[in-house]
């Protein structure tokens, strides 16, 4: 009984790939491979041998196919005699065979899966190494709730290994979304998803002790221009800062304040001396030293300008601050 199979198993919509067939009992073998809608009719001529085993050299052989579009087929297998009268030829086999398109090795993620209010949001897409790849080409826009990003997407002729890359969508209060992935060329949706924003306080009660703006940035008074403060928000509203000045011998020092929210506008708490061991050798953490040197507290009036006031090595003192324009 021949038997076929198909080289590679599951070959791309760029891709030839070959069907090869084994009749042990057959000899002279020949096969012809036709596509008529999704059936790929694969015609075999040999002539039948009456001994088992037949020749080894003359019991295979192989047809061509393709490049075929993307999607499901399926193979028939039948035989003819080339001996006999002419007549139909004899059913054997079928299968199944699935040719994949392009973009079958790129994937896309929506990270996190399930993102919280003032959460960075973004697409990740991964490359397989596969016949095509994507990249991001600046385009971004949103449409109520429904994001769209532009990528631009080529044939992998030089054969780029497996990367992916990430493309920022933003931060988005709570409700639900949609984001779909366009190509630049062909405008073909390659990925659509939905994804839902949760409120971490839903269900919260005065007095609120979260902040309603993320303070983020880079902060510093401009009169006086050579020491700041870099604030960085969680989304879980935990806040780390870190104060960068310079001591009484105008060497340079840097603290960090750790605390909680009392108020939206107010964090407050302990601040921090770190030391440890020069960066250019190798890393001895019995060099590390955290040491207390006092208290701080962030007041912010409003989204761009805040006041930071101290108590710290024995100095007590208030600084104005707005964030570092770029």
């Amino acid at each position: 009984m021949p038997v076929f199979g198909v080289i590679p198993a599951t070959p791309s919509s760029s891709q030839q790939f070959t069907i090869t067939v084994g009749a042990p009992n057959y000899q002279a073998l020949s096969a012809a491979a036709t596509l008529q809608g999704n059936s790929i009719n694969v015609v075999l001529m040999g002539v039948p041998v009456f001994f088992v085993p037949a020749p080894p050299t003359s019991c295979s052989t192989t047809a061509p196919v393709g490049p075929l579009p993307a999607g499901i087929y399926t193979v028939v297998l039948s035989v003819v005699d080339p001996s006999s009268p002419p007549a139909p030829p004899t059913f054997i086999a079928s299968s199944t065979l699935t040719v994949t398109g392009l973009m079958a090795r790129i994937s896309y993620q929506v990270l996190p899966s399930a993102p919280s209010s003032l959460e960075a949001v973004r697409l990740r897409t991964t490359f397989s190494g596969g016949e095509a790849v994507c990249y991001y080409d600046g385009l971004r826009s949103m449409s109520g709730n429904k994001i769209t990003v532009t990528l631009i997407c080529f044939s992998n002729l030089f054969g780029l290994p497996s990367m992916l890359f990430d493309v920022d969508l933003g931060r988005f209060p709570p409700g639900d979304y949609t984001m779909e992935v366009v190509s630049s060329d062909t405008k073909e949706i390659l990925f659509s998803t939905a994804f839902s924003v949760t409120d971490p306080h839903a269900g919260s009660h005065f007095p609120f002790n979260y902040p309603a703006v993320d303070y983020t940035d880079h902060w510093w008074n401009a009169q006086e221009s050579g020491w700041g403060i870099s604030i960085m928000q969680h989304p879980s509203d935990r806040l780390f800062a870190v104060w960068f000045v310079y001591n009484q011998s105008g060497q340079p020092v840097w603290y960090t304040l750790q605390g909680s929210w009392i108020t939206p506008a107010q964090f407050t708490g302990p601040v921090y001396r770190t030391m440890g061991p020069y960066f250019g050798g190798l890393f001895d953490p019995s060099q590390v030293g955290i040491t207390q040197v006092g208290t701080g507290t962030l007041y912010f009036p409003d989204a761009n300008s805040g006041r930071f006031s101290y108590t710290v090595e024995g100095v007590s003192g208030t600084k104005l601050i707005t964030r570092l324009p770029f």
